[in-house]
C-alpha cells in the first residue's frame, strides 16, 4: 500500500512521506517535520505528533492528543530532553505527553501497554 492509501488526504504531514508508512491517520491529524512513529500506530482526528521520532509500535492516539509537546514549565530553555515509550500504549482524548526537563532528569519514560 502507498501512504496515500492508508492516510487521510486531510491529514497534515510536515513533508517526510516515509514517516507515514504503516500507519493509519485520520482527517486533520498533524505530523511535524521530523515526526515519525513505529508500525501499527493510529492517529485520530486532530492528534498532533511534533518533531520527534519514536520506534514504539501499535500505539493509539485519540482525538486532540499532543505527543512530544514542549514541557510546560517556564524553566525549559530548549535543552536536550527525551521521551522513551514502549509499545501498545493508548492515549485517550486531550492527553499531552511531554519530553522531560533537565531539572527532572531530562527524560520521560513510559512502559508498554498503558492506558492514559
Amino acid at each position: 500500500m502507498t501512504a496515500r492509501e492508508i492516510s487521510s488526504p486531510q491529514a497534515i504531514c510536515g513533508g517526510r512521506r516515509e514517516a507515514w508508512r504503516r500507519r493509519e491517520d485520520r482527517a486533520y491529524a498533524v505530523v511535524g517535520e521530523e515526526g515519525e512513529l513505529g508500525d501499527g500506530c493510529v492517529l485520530h482526528a486532530h492528534a498532533v505528533v511534533q518533531d520527534r521520532r519514536s520506534s514504539a509500535r501499535a500505539m493509539c492516539f485519540m482525538r486532540s492528543v499532543w505527543w512530544e509537546a514542549t514541557p510546560r514549565t517556564i524553566r525549559f530553555r530548549g535543552e536536550r530532553a527525551e521521551l522513551v515509550v514502549g509499545d501498545g500504549n493508548i492515549f485517550r482524548e486531550y492527553v499531552t505527553v511531554s519530553r522531560g526537563t533537565q531539572k527532572g532528569g531530562g527524560k520521560t519514560t513510559l512502559g508498554n501497554d498503558n492506558f492514559f
